[in-house]
């Protein structure tokens, strides 16, 4: 999947750039636009989205994406409208399995973000601005062993394991200082504008929740003709902040920093641009973490007695089956950040239409995501109301959609924009959208 979406945007890179070979034509919007909003904003973690804004003043903003690589919209609409009706049995819980596709198992991601952003353009060629935001990262993996069992019956394989299944989760609070410095015409007239940003953020963690399975392989759980036998071990770790304490101490149960980089150039004769983004470079040091263990020895007559064990509550009685022991409380827990490396590119097609390509790559981290390209299309048809309309290719979404809209002023911007990933709508398997509003001064 990585090579194949590798090869596509290597393809759409050399269709964009044929687009804006051609020098961009007197009074058309490539040569009215400000460069600050010729960079197309993304659904996607970008430190540097508000600091290109040609304008000083203050912004707000939010956005948030989730995605999963088995249910559409559809289906969790109905399972929701089960669960509320308390109407939800078992059989349909495993009916709902038979969605999640063979051999991949079930995943998903959330990240999410809210917060204000003040500062601008100092002169042509400096902006600055400060930043405060809340920001969440959310990631789960159940293995396809864990699921192949329900999904699939016993008629193949009488064993099954919890695998590498886990679940993680990490809010963090932050502040920022980020910058860009703007060099104009190099070479000669008709040359290239470099743009060089750098920024830091201080983090400090909110809550941290992580989950996974132990034991060897995740524990094993065995079917014969008259038993069912399960040994599976689970570890939770989470934040533990005292109900007593004081906003400073609850400010200071660790502590973190990220660096982001930004290198970009524009060839304002022919509207053409290209961008490289490194973000989110850091780690986040989690103090108080308590860590909790649960090892479960089933001997059942039938599954459905497992499954009773595994939901935590005994069919009969309603008492908890599980309980999970205190091993010990860590000092520290180091969570590194999911890192951002991000090529992109545009062009001018022609009077009104700007192309955008950008690649996300994975980056090894704790909330790791899929290599990702969107694909955009901006239409100026007024230059201060940008339409736009896109794709995005890769993850375990396949082909979703994007659109948006926008206002791009002196004393005004907005912008709010939506995905459907996976899927158009009903039949998506994630969403996602932003709102930005910005006054200037």
């Amino acid at each position: 999947m990585i090579r194949r979406a590798a090869m596509v945007f290597a393809g759409l890179l050399v269709l964009s750039s044929a687009a804006g070979a051609q020098a961009v034509p007197e009074g058309s919007q490539a040569r009215r636009v400000d460069p600050g909003y010729r960079r197309t904003p993304s659904l996607r973690i970008d430190p540097f989205r508000h600091v290109m804004i040609p304008h000083f003043g203050l912004v707000i903003s939010g956005g948030a994406l989730a995605e999963n690589n088995a249910f559409n919209l559809a289906d969790i609409g109905s399972i929701r409208k089960l669960s509320d009706a308390d109407s939800l049995t078992l059989g349909d819980a495993f009916d709902a399995l038979g969605l999640i596709p063979g051999g991949a198992g079930w995943s998903g991601l959330v990240q999410g973000e809210a917060g204000l952003y003040l500062g601008g353009a100092l002169g042509s060629h400096l902006g600055i601005g400060v930043s405060a935001a809340v920001r969440g990262y959310g990631v789960f993996e159940i293995d396809d062993n864990a699921v192949a069992l329900l999904r699939d019956g016993n008629q193949n394989t009488t064993t099954f394991s919890l695998g590498n299944s886990r679940a993680s989760t990490l809010v963090t609070g932050e502040y920022g200082l980020h910058a860009v410095v703007r060099l104009n015409a190099l070479g000669s007239s008709n040359g290239a504008n470099l743009t060089l940003g750098a920024g830091v953020r201080i983090l400090r963690p909110i809550a941290y929740v992580d989950g996974r399975s132990t034991i060897q392989d995740g524990g094993t759980i065995n079917i014969t003709d008259t038993l069912v036998t399960a040994r599976i071990g689970i570890q939770g770790m989470n934040q533990i902040i005292p109900s007593n304490a004081s906003l400073s101490e609850y400010l200071n149960r660790g502590s973190g920093v990220a660096a982001d980089f930004l290198v970009r150039l524009e060839w304002p004769t022919n509207g053409f641009a290209f961008e490289v983004m490194a973000a989110n470079i850091g780690t986040v040091d989690v103090e108080g973490v308590e860590r909790r263990d649960a090892n479960i020895d089933v001997t059942e007559a039938t599954l459905g007695g497992v499954v009773d064990v595994l939901t935590f509550k005994d069919a009969v009685t309603g008492q908890d089956t599980l309980s999970f022991s205190v091993r010990d409380t860590l000092s520290v827990v180091s969570v590194t950040l999911p890192k951002v490396i991000r090529v992109s590119t545009s062009a001018w097609a022609n009077r009104i239409l700007q192309i955008d390509l950008a690649a996300t790559a994975p980056v090894t981290g704790d909330f790791d995501t899929p290599l990702i390209i969107d694909v955009g299309t901006t239409w100026r048809l007024l230059r201060i109301f940008p339409i736009r309309v896109g794709l995005v290719v890769g993850g375990p979404q396949g082909i979703g959609y994007t659109g948006g809209i926008a206002i791009e002023g002196r004393r005004f911007y907005l912008q709010a924009v939506g995905a459907s990933l996976g899927g158009l709508f009903r039949n998506a398997t994630g969403s996602g959208g932003r709102f930005d509003l910005g006054l200037f001064f």
